[in-house]
């Protein structure tokens, strides 16, 4: 995972998250899935069940503002503490 990333996840407010698959490495401040075994426990099932609808909800948000706004079809290509300020 960029060092950058990882440095803005660690520096979140407390409450607040970043979504993300199973594909990252589990971090205070990133909500990933349960995998394996784990996601066999009805709770751990539960909690996927949730992050999933929440990422649906994310990436139909993310879908309606680049309809919105074209210039967000195309890479920033900036430093990743300045993306927030660009958007």
């Amino acid at each position: 995972m960029c060092t950058d990333l990882v440095k803005v996840i660690k520096n979140l407010p407390k409450g607040c998250y970043f979504v993300g698959d199973a594909a990252y490495i589990l971090l205070e401040g990133l909500l990933v899935p349960f995998t394996g075994s784990q996601k066999r426990h009805p709770q751990n099932d539960a909690f996927n069940f949730h992050l999933s609808q929440m990422r649906i909800r994310i990436e139909m948000a993310f879908g309606r503002l680049v309809r919105k706004f074209g210039i967000l079809k195309t890479n920033i290509e900036c430093n990743l503490h300045k993306t927030p300020k660009i958007i």
